[in-house]
């Protein structure tokens, strides 16, 4: 989970699933120790009161920002680790299938753009779209 450290206010979060991956200096890297806390770890990080207080917790008038200590150290209700399993068990497969749609949405939005420059430029005929889409997927 990442946590906009810059103007945390304005909500700037993400859940990153891919492996490798290095992080701005304006977000705040949040990992769990267990697995099956990441799905927790996200959401009690990106709850709109947690954002709200990091909000009021940042200093600076034209660049407000909270330091990432700030951010990990910020305290949230804990479940036991029964709940938490199950919690992963339900929301796991939920925020995986939104990576996928929002995967998709990339190659869609991607192929959409090759397409309308295609057509500007009269290289390719709406007629002939079909195929070039077929190519191309």
């Amino acid at each position: 989970t990442i946590v906009g450290t810059v103007r945390p206010g304005n909500g700037s979060y993400a859940l990153i699933s891919d492996e490798g991956l290095t992080g701005s200096t304006g977000f705040a890297v949040l990992r769990p120790m267990r697995p099956e806390c990441a799905e927790f770890v996200y959401f009690a990080a990106t709850a709109i009161d947690n954002l709200d207080t990091l909000s009021l917790l940042a200093d600076g008038g034209a660049y407000p920002a909270v330091h990432p200590e700030v951010v990990a150290s910020t305290q949230v209700v804990r479940p036991d680790a029964q709940v938490l399993r199950m919690f992963s068990r339900f929301a796991g497969p939920l925020l995986a299938k939104t990576a996928e749609a929002e995967r998709e949405s990339h190659t869609l939005s991607a192929l959409r753009e090759a397409l309308l420059l295609k057509l500007i430029s009269g290289e390719l005929r709406a007629k002939d779209a079909e195929r070039f889409v077929e190519v191309t997927a």
